[in-house]
């Protein structure tokens, strides 16, 4: 999606809801915007838009190649105890906690009632999902701030994330 500069340029003159005044730096600014902070009205939307437009890779053994978290989800939920799925070597096989895990989020997902649950005090198992290596800690984390209806202040201004040169694009025009 394109972002619409005059928008950006006015959140950037106004100031976020919460913590005023953007930083004058505008990687900082960007950072600011990017951050994971405001209220969300469809949280588990939003961390399903957010695994779609991901990729993860770990590294490990012959996992080198960057493909899609949700498509990681659905290999590992299909995947069984002992499995290696993404073959990452001895010691990274899928455990019974773990597949449950990539079930449990593969089934939210596909469900029509992905919103009607209160997720706001729900402990989600994205640490299990990550010792599976479907995503990364940061991934988790930041899936963990969105099921608790959080949302960054750029999406909800209905840009996508912000990076500097955007910042310094808005701020001339």
């Amino acid at each position: 999606m394109a972002i619409d500069y005059l928008v950006l340029k006015a959140e950037l003159t106004a100031g976020h809801p919460d913590t005023g005044a953007y930083n004058i730096d505008d990687g900082l600014a960007a950072d600011e915007l990017n951050a994971v902070n405001r209220p969300s009205p469809a949280p588990l939307l939003d961390v399903l838009q957010y695994i779609v437009e991901r990729n993860h890779r770990t590294q490990q053994g012959t996992d080198t190649t960057f493909t899609t978290i949700l498509g990681r989800l659905e290999h590992a939920a299909r995947s069984s105890v002992g499995d290696d799925p993404f073959g990452r070597g001895v010691g990274n096989e899928l455990t019974l906690i773990q597949l449950h895990a990539c079930l449990f989020f593969a089934s939210l997902f596909a469900s029509p009632q992905i919103n009607d649950i209160d997720y706001g005090d729900t402990n989600l198992p994205t640490g299990q999902v990550n010792g599976a290596g479907v995503w990364s800690s940061a991934h988790a984390t930041d899936i963990e701030a969105l099921s608790q209806n959080q949302q960054s202040r750029a999406t909800e201004i209905g840009i996508d994330a912000v990076i500097e040169n955007d910042v310094t694009r808005a701020r001339e025009v």
